[in-house]
């Protein structure tokens, strides 16, 4: 019985101060790279094998998220959101991927006064562009790139339209846009496809 009650006291003890005061959780999201594989995602090794899989540090006080690759000039880039927990909101980060699977340092390539983050990055006409995930304004917004990849300036709004990472492909001469439009109103959301 003693031991018994040595075993229990401290597990009840930390249920009864967890019901008084919750610990506070925080949610983080993690990026991780593979280089040097031919191959898919899918295919071998299986998915629940990450050994390959080099993890990306985040930042202090925050985390990445939302990564996209893109290729330029025969150099590799990291576009992500980083966000920041002490500014409650998300930026747009880039970091290049060298040769050897490193990262550079990132750096802030779009702040904006609302949280930000799904860099979704693409290519037209030789020209980069950018569709941010900007749900808070109810806009779905375009960049461009003046400077590549550090400097971004906004081009236009797409649409007046809440959504969350919108996805941009182009495919046989015509551009497509997948749009996850939510409704607050009804706690719903569908998937829009636009195309120009």
């Amino acid at each position: 019985n003693l031991e018994m009650l040595s075993f229990l006291t401290p597990r009840v003890l930390r249920r009864v101060a967890h019901r008084i005061h919750p610990p506070r959780r925080s949610f983080r999201w993690r990026l991780a790279l593979r280089s040097g594989h031919a191959h898919r995602l899918t295919d071998e090794p299986p998915l629940h094998d990450l050994t390959s899989f080099r993890w990306v540090s985040p930042p202090q006080g925050g985390y990445f998220a939302d990564p996209f690759l893109v290729r330029r000039d025969h150099r590799l880039w990291l576009f992500c959101e980083e966000l920041s927990y002490q500014e409650g909101k998300g930026a747009l980060a880039c970091m290049e991927v060298l040769p050897d699977g490193q990262l550079t340092d990132p750096v802030r390539v779009l702040t904006r006064p609302y949280h930000i983050s799904y860099p979704a990055v693409f290519e037209s006409e030789g020209e980069f562009f950018m569709i941010p995930e900007t749900v808070q304004t109810g806009k779905v917004e375009l960049y461009h790139a003046v400077d590549f990849p550090h400097s971004w300036v906004k081009v236009r709004d797409l649409l007046s339209i809440r959504a969350a990472d919108c996805t941009p492909f182009f495919h046989e001469g015509r551009h497509w846009l997948f749009v996850p439009a939510i409704d607050p109103a009804e706690s719903s959301s569908q998937l829009l496809l636009f195309h120009a």
